[in-house]
Parts: C-alpha cells; sequence; structure tokens
C-alpha cells in the first residue's frame, strides 16, 4: 500500500519571554508562575495582546485536526478528507478500487480506514501533551492574571479537543488491534477464508461496543472485501 496523506502534526509555539522564564524556572528548579516574568512587561499591554493574538493562533491550529476528526467522524464514507491531498497532489494509486460513497463521499482500502482513526489518536494526544508543557500553560496563566479572561475561556472551549479525543478514542476501540495483517498476508485460499472470519467476528464483537456508525462500517465491509479481491 502507497503511504496516504497524514493527519496535521501541530506544534504550538510561545513568546520567547514566556519561554525564558520557564527555562531560567527549570534552572532554578522553581515552579513555573506568572512571577517569573518582569512586572513591567505584564503590564504592557502590547505584550498581552502579542500572548492573547498567539492563543488565537493556537485554536485555529488546533481546529486544524479537531474539525477534521469531526467531519469524518460525521461523513458517511471512511476518511475522505484524509486522502483529498492524495487526489489533489495527482497519487491515484492509493485509490485503486474506490467507489463513490454515502453522502459524496469516497472509500479506500479497509487498512487505510484503520491507520487514519489510529493516526488521528496520536495527533490529538500529542496536542493534549503539548497543552499541558509550562509554556502553554504559563502563556495562560499570564492571560487570566491580567483579566484577559475570553482569551483563556475561548481557548478551553473552542478547541473541540476533548470531544474529538473522545470520538476519536471510541472509533479506536474498533479500529484498534484490527486483525487485518493476516488478510492482507494470506495467499492460499484456506488462509484468506480463516483470515475473513477472523475480521468479521472482530468487527460483530467490537461494534457492539464502539459508536463506529453503522452507515459507515457498512462501506467500511465493502472495502474489507475489496482488500479480499487485491
Amino acid at each position: 500500500l502507497q503511504q496516504a496523506a497524514e493527519v496535521p502534526e501541530i506544534f504550538l509555539s510561545s513568546h520567547p519571554a514566556v519561554q525564558k522564564a520557564v527555562q531560567v524556572c527549570r534552572a532554578e528548579d522553581r515552579r513555573v508562575t506568572p512571577d517569573v516574568i518582569p512586572p513591567e512587561l505584564l503590564a504592557e499591554p502590547r505584550f498581552l495582546n502579542t500572548l492573547q493574538g498567539a492563543v488565537n493562533s493556537w485554536i485555529k491550529e488546533i481546529q486544524q485536526v479537531t474539525r477534521m476528526a469531526t467531519r469524518e467522524a460525521d461523513s458517511s464514507g471512511p476518511s475522505s478528507s484524509y486522502f483529498a491531498a492524495m487526489r489533489a497532489s495527482g497519487n491515484s494509486g492509493v485509490f485503486s478500487g474506490i467507489g463513490p460513497g454515502v453522502g459524496g463521499s469516497t472509500i479506500t482500502s479497509a487498512s487505510q480506514e484503520v491507520k487514519f482513526w489510529l493516526s488521528m489518536e496520536r495527533a490529538l494526544a500529542k496536542i493534549r501533551d503539548q497543552l499541558k508543557s509550562d509554556d502553554i500553560v504559563l502563556t495562560l496563566e499570564i492571560l487570566k492574571q491580567a483579566k484577559r479572561f475570553h482569551a483563556t475561556m475561548s481557548f478551553l472551549a473552542d478547541t473541540g479537543l476533548k470531544e474529538a479525543m473522545d470520538t476519536v478514542s471510541k472509533y479506536n476501540y474498533l479500529m484498534r488491534e484490527f486483525p487485518l495483517d493476516e488478510l492482507l498476508s494470506a495467499t492460499e485460499a484456506i488462509k484468506i477464508r480463516d483470515a475473513v472470519v477472523v475480521i468479521f467476528n472482530h468487527l460483530n464483537k467490537k461494534l457492539r461496543l464502539s459508536p463506529y456508525p453503522i452507515k459507515r462500517a457498512v462501506p467500511y465491509v465493502e472495502a474489507k472485501s475489496r482488500d479480499l479481491k487485491e
């Protein structure tokens, strides 16, 4: 299988003054608090506006991933936007055997559907970890202390991270440990048959406990058959 377009990897950058303050605290083994920032800088509107602009930028960057997750979760066919970049670039080889999906979406191989949701989970986890970093936490603390509540409340409410992580985690109850390799490596009819039985047993068991939508599972099963034919 060729490599498809990946879920965007987000890196949140912070203000140089914030980075310096964090470095100083770490070097002195101190707790990172707004008190580390020079008082005159904390009172400087231009500095606070820059931090608020950074937070707004973080929201937009995170939304690139969370909205992609939400869009795919709401679509009828597996991973339509996941492969948009590949279609645009002309790498159509990965789309061999694609047929039209419900509601205008397209579907590709089942293995790519699994890879999409596992990649999405890793991307969201990396964002979550960055939000716990000293640089990000200190930036939000500074704005909170300056009573820039709109920036901090908007940041917590508008990223959609919690909701996206919840949905993706539940989808991956089905995708994680998906027994697809046996099918892809099978060369004999009896091994292919056994692999298909294992796959559908997995689907039957996991779909009872995962909110992965039935309307999406139908073309997903069709994609399984396409893997088998190829």
